[in-house]
């Protein structure tokens, strides 16, 4: 079987894998969350092409890239339901002409955050159930046995491999091996030559 620690560290990655979304209001959001946003970003008051979520909803985690210039900084502090203005300056040579070199107010709406679910019952119902588990003992005894089951063939192999001692080769073997060294000699002759 995996140690504990190995099981509380798939079940970690399992759990990160698949945050939980909520749009419960007024929690602050942190450097390191994942949220759901909506924008329009305006340029003198007026919005840019491709400048807005349209209201689709956007998943956007630390680091993503997927907001345009800073504005994933300026989210940071602001609330879940909360909507505010942040102004992104964007530099001259930036690839978008019409935002190149200015200002953009966007208004962004902070929808919802994502959060790390409990590994229980529901949890595996609703986010594993492509692996035929119906509760999170289920889930967990199947991921026990595939363990148990690859380290047993790792130490069968292994076994096998140091404890083994070969008497003699069968003859089909061996006129095969002698076969391909004849070739191989023949081919480095006529390589040479």
């Amino acid at each position: 079987y995996p140690s504990q620690e190995e099981e509380d560290e798939y079940i970690a990655s399992i759990i990160a894998a698949n945050p939980a979304y909520s749009e419960e209001k007024d929690i602050v959001v942190k450097t390191a969350d994942t949220v759901n946003i909506d924008f329009v970003g305006k340029v003198d008051g007026v919005m840019y092409e491709g400048g807005s979520t349209d209201n689709k909803g956007l998943k956007c985690q630390k680091g993503s890239d997927m907001l345009p210039g800073d504005l994933e900084s300026k989210i940071v502090g602001h609330k879940t339901g909360e909507t505010f203005d942040a102004t992104v300056h964007f530099p001259d040579d930036f690839a978008n002409e019409e935002i190149a070199g200015k200002d953009v107010v966007y208004t962004v709406t902070v929808n919802g955050m994502y959060k790390d679910g409990e590994f229980n019952d529901e949890f595996v119902k609703k986010y594993l159930s492509g692996e035929n588990a119906t509760s999170a003992e289920a889930f967990l005894n199947a991921y026990r046995m595939g363990i148990a089951k690859d380290k047993f063939a790792t130490y069968l192999k292994d076994f096998i491999i140091t404890e083994s001692e070969v008497i003699t080769y069968p003859t089909s073997y061996t006129k095969k091996v002698q076969k391909l060294m004849k070739n191989k000699e023949l081919e480095q002759f006529n390589a040479i030559n």
